[in-house]
């Protein structure tokens, strides 16, 4: 299974897959700005991602999260957010 890039997501999906580069970035060089950004997010009332930043930190692989990453599907291509999405892609349109 292929990354795919978080650019090529819309709305919310973007959004979690653009704090989950964040936070795996965290977890490879250090920092916590990931968790600062959820939650001053929160605050200004917008999604609330401070489970999202808690999953990809509980993991600290310094890979992509296989739930919150942006994955490609493997028969089209098409970005989706999360490995289990990208692998029922195409499944889901037939």
């Amino acid at each position: 299974m292929k990354p795919g890039n978080w650019r090529e997501l819309t709305g919310e999906d973007r959004l979690v897959a653009r704090m989950e580069r964040i936070a795996t970035a965290n977890t490879i060089i250090g920092g916590a700005s990931a968790l600062v950004l959820s939650k001053r997010l929160k605050k200004m009332g917008g999604t609330d991602l401070t489970g999202v930043v808690a999953d990809v930190y509980s993991a600290s692989t310094g890979s992509m999260h296989r739930q919150h990453g942006a994955w490609k599907c493997p028969d089209c291509g098409t970005t989706c957010l999360g490995i289990g999405n990208a692998y029922q892609h195409c499944n889901q349109e037939e």
